[in-house]
């Protein structure tokens, strides 16, 4: 990857961290709606613009380092989980996607529930 792309990547990803914070911070309440604010807008984002690149033989490659690598990395990891999902699955790829899916879901919630305890159990001790 060169210094230019890295640049893409950075300024995007600053620009998605921000817009994730500002967003959170905005729709604070008992139900996490800032996270899914954020999951669906960065999945809709890189949806179009894959899908424009896709379509698009003479799409500029930086603006995937800057809105789909940048941007949707930084304002949610769950963007790109469900681009390559469903890319699994236009490609008939069932098991692969399914699998994806099961283990994401499973595996995170469960690295998660790990580290809260093992959390815990250090500053217990």
């Amino acid at each position: 990857m060169s210094a230019v792309q890295l640049l893409y990547v950075a300024i995007g990803g600053a620009l998605g961290a921000v817009s994730r914070a500002l967003i959170s911070h905005w729709m604070r309440g008992g139900f996490p709606w800032g996270t899914f604010t954020v999951n669906v807008l960065g999945s809709l984002i890189i949806g179009i613009v894959l899908g424009w690149m896709g379509a698009k033989t003479n799409a500029p490659h930086a603006l995937r380092f800057l809105f789909a690598t940048g941007f949707c990395g930084a304002f949610t990891t769950f963007s790109t989980f469900s681009y390559e999902t469903l890319a699994m699955l236009d490609q008939q790829r069932w098991a692969a996607g399914l699998g994806n899916i099961a283990l994401n879901v499973m595996l995170c919630l469960a690295a998660t529930w790990v580290g809260i305890r093992l959390a815990i159990a250090i500053a217990t001790t």
